[in-house]
């Protein structure tokens, strides 16, 4: 919060000449011919030298003031040729309070070298800038002060002789001479103090309506006045509103500045409260302050020209920016925040900088004083994100004798036992080479021979850097500098890590639905000192964190599994894809088993085609028959004999079709093997497939001639020379083939 009380000024755009006279009530006698009589006239200007224009003069006032001071005011607009004035004159209430406002101002002026005390008047003082010279001169109840400028902006030069007629003049004047009025003056107005000032919502979007709500008081209970003025970044007003409380529906997007004033009546007598309002779309994102790229040119800037430096901003959110400029040669920034304007102090001539913008590119330029300064760019964007740049460079003066200003780069002096580097630069005429000696220490570095210089691993400690340069004509300059290495050595980088290896293992051999998956991940870093991190996922979603993982899911589907692993500096994963199944996929029920049709089985022999024998025994050599009782299950099956010697090797295969579906008739099907003396003796079987599916086995012994009955499979021997008879067609036949008698031992039952 900020109380300020403002003096009668009048602020003219134009070149002004303005003279200010304080007077109270004891001029009250003072007629007003007799003050506009007082003011110089436009003779009397241009007699001094100030080519005025009567045709563009202008009188106003009297004005009487809340603080009982009576002001008029002259002015002379200026022309094309003509120089701009004006004239204020004002009557205060005693000698002592103009006294008291001269001498403020002038405080004001020394305390920042910016004027001088003049010996006019009672008490006087005046501006250094010659350009647009302003005095404030104090004589009895009077204070005058002079403002003039030329309309060529060029310098005017001292002005004293005629503020000492226009004080003259002034003097003249009756009603305030005698020193201070016997009448005890009013007391002075005090101002409202604000108590508090808030808004809310605290963080409003553009849908929200917001309070403004605010409290002050005045010491003498006068009446307040509530403004409330809302301010846009380019502090362009576009919104006002009045009252202790107001509201504001739907703000647009941005950043703001609000205002709040008080004031009781006097329009000198204020009290104001500033707030930042921001107010953010629903999807706004966080803030990026700008970037600056800041150069100047020349490269080697003389004390002869100006130096113009270029600042480029960029904003990573596209907001809209603001900057200034800050010029030091102590090291610091001047101006304050971000200064819209700024006087360059030290310049070698009086210098108003030349600030241009385009877009988003700022330049400044001015003439500066030779030796090392700086120069600071800062900018704003929109939502309070600032940046800063500054540039360091030497200003040289070519006209003088030769100078060299040694450059030292502080970064690096403080790092120990890295290179330490020097630069010189010098404001020898352009092309003129210089010859350079250098010391460190005392120490003549031989190999240090041009303007630049590197000090490798330079150790911890106060130094002294000396360098002496000089022209072809034996002009020479030095310079010397004193600097300090400290801290220890840096530690060595550390050794080069390598990430982690990771391959994953599938411990399930069938995963399903419903029952844990587990995996195990196998880690291999050649940095065994290594503390590794694991983080497992599916999908997405983690499932562990150690160097073995389980999971489980009810949806049957293809997955992926990842690990990840970290060694706290850098990472290596692995992925699986693997499938789950519904356990009813991988172990579906065993098929139901078919009944067979197959209801009974009979070998039998016979030795001679079609007729059926009654001997039991079976021999290599003889015609042997299977008979098969069939109960038929559907209108056609196909049923296939597969005869297998003792080793397994198929000797005979035959299919047999069976037609006809009879209810509960049973059918016979027959096939015959003639075997041979080459035969195998042993254990024989009858592999019999039904339809294509394998139905049962049914088997018999074959013994070799003359070994008896054997197994009770016993055929007579077949004479070599016989050969193998020819077998029967096998075609399963309804009829009724000779049945053996229940004592005879022909027929060998199967099963």
């Amino acid at each position: 919060m900020k109380t300020i009380r403002f003096a009668s000024t009048l602020l003219l755009a134009n070149l002004l000449l303005t003279v200010c006279l304080l007077c109270g009530p004891a001029c009250a006698g003072c007629a007003d011919s007799d003050v506009w009589a007082a003011f110089p006239a436009t003779d009397d200007l241009t007699s001094q030298g100030l080519p005025v224009n009567e045709q563009l003069r202008n009188d106003s006032g009297p004005t009487v003031n809340k603080d009982a001071t009576k002001t008029y005011s002259r002015m002379w607009q200026g022309g094309s040729s003509s120089w701009g004035a004006s004239v204020t004159l004002t009557i205060h209430p005693d000698a002592k309070l103009a006294a008291d406002d001269v001498q403020k101002y002038g405080d004001g002026l020394i305390k920042g070298n910016a004027g001088v005390q003049v010996k006019i008047g009672d008490l006087g003082f005046k501006t250094n800038d010659l350009m647009r010279p302003y005095y404030k001169i104090q004589k009895d109840c009077l204070v005058a002060t002079f403002y003039t400028s030329s309309p060529r902006r060029t310098m005017v030069g001292d002005q004293d002789q005629v503020v000492a007629m226009i004080v003259g003049k002034l003097a003249a004047l009756t009603c305030c001479q005698g020193g201070s009025s016997t009448q005890n003056p009013p007391p002075a107005n005090k101002c409202p103090v604000i108590n508090s000032s808030s808004f809310s919502p605290s963080k409003p979007t553009p849908s929200d309506t917001i309070l403004f709500t605010g409290s002050a008081t005045d010491p003498e209970g006068d009446k307040i006045e509530y403004t409330w003025s809302v301010f846009d970044f380019n502090k362009t007003k576009i919104e006002r509103f009045t009252g202790a409380t107001a509201s504001w529906k739907n703000p647009p997007e941005g950043n703001y500045m609000v205002r709040m004033i008080v004031k009781d009546g006097d329009p000198n007598c204020v009290d104001w409260r500033d707030h930042n309002l921001v107010v953010l779309g629903n999807q706004a994102l966080a803030n990026q302050p700008p970037t600056i790229r800041l150069s100047y040119s020349p490269q080697a800037p003389l004390t002869t020209g100006d130096v113009t430096f270029t600042a480029v901003v960029t904003d990573p959110d596209g907001d809209s920016i603001r900057g200034g400029w800050g010029h030091t040669n102590t090291g610091g920034v001047s101006g304050g925040k971000y200064p819209d304007t700024q006087k360059i102090p030290g310049t070698s001539r009086p210098c108003q900088p030349a600030r241009t913008r385009n877009g988003d590119t700022f330049t400044w330029s001015c003439r500066i004083k030779a030796g090392p300064q700086k120069m600071t760019f800062g900018a704003e964007d929109v939502r309070g994100g600032k940046a800063q740049k500054t540039v360091s460079f030497v200003v040289i003066d070519p006209v003088g004798p030769l100078d060299i200003t040694l450059v030292k780069m502080p970064a690096e002096y403080r790092i120990p036992w890295q290179t330490v580097s020097f630069n010189v630069v010098d404001n020898a005429p352009s092309g003129e080479t210089l010859t350079y000696a250098w010391w460190i220490d005392g120490k003549r570095e031989k190999s240090w021979t041009t303007g630049t210089a590197s000090w490798p691993n330079p150790p911890v400690g106060y130094h002294e850097v000396k360098v002496q340069a000089w022209k072809k004509s034996g002009e020479t300059d030095t310079e010397k500098a004193l600097f300090e290495i400290t801290g220890t050595p840096p530690p060595p980088p550390p050794a080069k890590n390598t990430p982690p290896k990771v391959k994953i293992t599938l411990l399930t051999a069938k995963p399903i639905t419903g029952k844990p998956v587990n995996f195990k991940a196998t880690v291999t870093d050649p940095d065994k000192q290594d503390t590794h991190v694991y983080v497992w996922r599916v999908g997405g979603q983690m499932i562990g964190s150690g160097a073995s993982a389980s999971w489980k899911t009810n949806a049957p589907g293809s997955y992926t599994v990842n690990a990840t692993v970290s060694d706290g500096t850098d990472r290596g994963s692995d992925s699986l894809a693997f499938k789950v199944e519904d356990p009813q996929t991988v172990n579906p029920p065993p098929p139901k088993k078919r009944p067979s049709i197959v209801k009974s089985a009979v070998f039998f022999h016979t030795n001679v085609i079609h007729g059926y024998g009654s001997d039991s025994k079976f021999q290599s050599g003889e015609r042997i028959g299977l008979r098969l009782e069939v109960l038929p299950s559907s209108p056609q099956h196909r049923i296939e004999l597969r005869w297998l010697d003792p080793g397994g090797k198929r000797i005979q295969s035959r299919t047999l079709a069976l037609r006809g579906n009879v209810p509960n008739q049973t059918r016979i099907a027959e096939d015959f093997l003639a075997t041979g003396p080459a035969d195998a003796t042993g254990n024989w079987t009858v592999e019999i497939v039904v339809d294509g599916r394998f139905d049962r086995n049914a088997t018999f012994v074959l013994n070799s001639p003359g070994s008896g009955s054997g197994s009770g499979f016993a055929r007579p021997v077949r004479p070599p020379s016989a050969g193998r008879p020819p077998s029967s067609s096998g075609n399963p036949s309804t009829s009724n083939p000779p049945q053996p008698s229940s004592t005879s031992g022909g027929w060998k039952k199967a099963f």
